[in-house]
């Protein structure tokens, strides 16, 4: 017999769709934490570099228009920064007399503020203990200068205070200083070439983004919208900034507070920080007004009037044009604030929102960010 006739079946299409495999929610978690790591780490060189860019996408206008007037874009770029710069170092001159003041004022208004608290919490010596120390001060006198011990009292003890290193504390303001002006440095150097450059990494970073015209497209679009989106945001503040700043120093010239230029000044910076900043500026001025007026009636018009500048601007205003302006949510721009202050400190809440408007900007354009952009849009 011959061996059975064996049926070849035709092979069947298989209709299971593709498994689309993704990394492990380990390797993102380590990926999330590699990050963090790298931004808390280089915050030195991030923040300078980042205050530079944003300062350029700010400036880039005012060089664009010197150029349509056929000035050349080095020349162009070197006025803008120059007259910036002057703007600032003229607005410096003149708070310095009252920054002085100020810096001087610290041990007078320290020790007012410790009294007016003892005066509050009644840890401070009472009548009877005053009383008694007056009358010590009389025995002394009258023994020559001898402080007089009653029957029973155990000897006094001299407690030596240390000695304040002051060479030290002038040693590390005068490094801190020099940091300062190596960042303020940093800051200038890099604005002016980014602004000289043109869209010169512009092209490189098209270029960069790969052979496709998709890619590149998508890359186009995502750089033009960070450039006019931060550009407007940074155009706003500086207006809203200006705005509160003068009517800050205003309100408390008129109602007779302390260095009312430096709180103008003040009032203005904190306003980029949306929530916080007017918060942070009320409170401040309660306590500085309460120490400087010792009326809590007094103290309380302040704060309210610093209330009345940028709460209206600062909380309620600012918020919603950004949240326009980059179609994020509330919400998010609130946590964006809280986790760029806590990685950055003050620095990262001034730089939070134009983060945002960046992320938001290139996570509506890729597809594996389209979660986080769902959880920061509006």
């Amino acid at each position: 017999m011959g061996e059975p006739a064996q049926t070849i079946l035709p092979p069947t299409a298989d209709t299971t769709p593709p498994v689309r495999t993704s990394a492990p929610l380990s390797l993102k978690v380590l990926t999330a934490l590699a990050i963090g790591g790298v931004l808390y780490i280089g915050q030195t060189l991030l923040v300078p570099v980042l205050v530079g860019v944003f300062i350029s996408y700010a400036l880039n206008p005012l060089v664009d228009w010197l150029t349509r007037w056929r000035v050349p874009r080095t020349l162009a770029s070197m006025i803008v920064v120059v007259t910036v710069i002057g703007s600032l170092g003229w607005l410096s001159y003149e708070l310095s007399d009252e920054a002085f003041a100020a810096v001087r004022s610290v041990p007078t208004v320290t020790k007012r503020l410790r009294g007016t608290v003892e005066k509050l919490t009644g840890r401070g010596p009472s009548v009877v203990q005053e009383l008694q120390q007056a009358a010590d001060a009389v025995a002394s006198a009258a023994d020559g200068g001898q402080p007089r011990r009653r029957a029973g009292e155990p000897m006094p003890v001299a407690v030596v205070e240390p000695t304040i290193d002051v060479k030290e504390y002038v040693w590390m303001g005068w490094w801190s200083l020099v940091a300062f002006g190596g960042q303020v440095l940093l800051v200038t150097f890099l604005t002016f070439f980014m602004l000289a450059s043109g869209d010169l990494y512009r092209r490189k970073i098209v270029r960069l983004a790969g052979s496709r015209l998709s890619d590149r497209r998508v890359t186009v679009e995502i750089l033009d919208e960070v450039g006019a989106q931060v550009s407007r945001f940074l155009l706003h503040q500086v207006i809203t900034g200006a705005t509160v700043g003068v009517a800050t120093w205003l309100a408390f010239w008129w109602l007779g507070v302390d260095y009312p230029g430096l709180w103008g000044l003040a009032a203005g910076i904190m306003n980029t920080m949306p929530y916080f900043g007017p918060t942070v500026v009320a409170l401040a001025a309660f306590v500085a007004a309460f120490v400087q007026f010792e009326s809590a009636s007094q103290a309380a018009i302040v704060s309210l009037a610093s209330l009345t500048i940028t709460t209206l601007e600062g909380m309620v205003l600012t918020p919603m044009l950004v949240s326009r302006l980059a179609r994020m949510n509330a919400v998010a721009v609130f946590l964006g604030l809280l986790f760029w202050g806590w990685l950055w400190g003050v620095a990262g809440m001034l730089l939070a929102v134009p983060l945002l408007m960046a992320v938001k900007a290139v996570a509506d354009r890729v597809a594996d960010l389209k979660s986080l952009a769902e959880l920061l849009g509006d």
